[in-house]
């Protein structure tokens, strides 16, 4: 229950190669004094890691995907 408030949203730069180049998330300063939402921001901070490189994403179609936003939604289990 105590995540029922929480979505973080991640703004991905991509490479053409599905490397992630850079990557801000909407409210990290929440982090600052509520350790819940900072337990979630490390844990997609590493899943993003573990995931990169995206070789899934068609470099035919890097337009399309080179900035990418990812919002989670962690009491759902839901990425959108």
């Amino acid at each position: 229950t105590d995540m029922d408030d929480i979505r973080l949203t991640a703004h991905l730069k991509m490479l053409p190669t599905g490397v992630v180049d850079r990557i801000w998330f909407e409210s990290e300063s929440r982090a600052e004094s509520d350790p819940i939402f900072a337990y979630v921001l490390d844990t997609v901070k590493e899943a993003i890691r573990t995931c990169s490189p995206f070789s899934m994403l068609p470099r035919s179609e890097f337009d399309e995907w080179k900035d990418m936003t990812l919002t989670f939604y962690p009491s759902q289990g839901k990425i959108m």
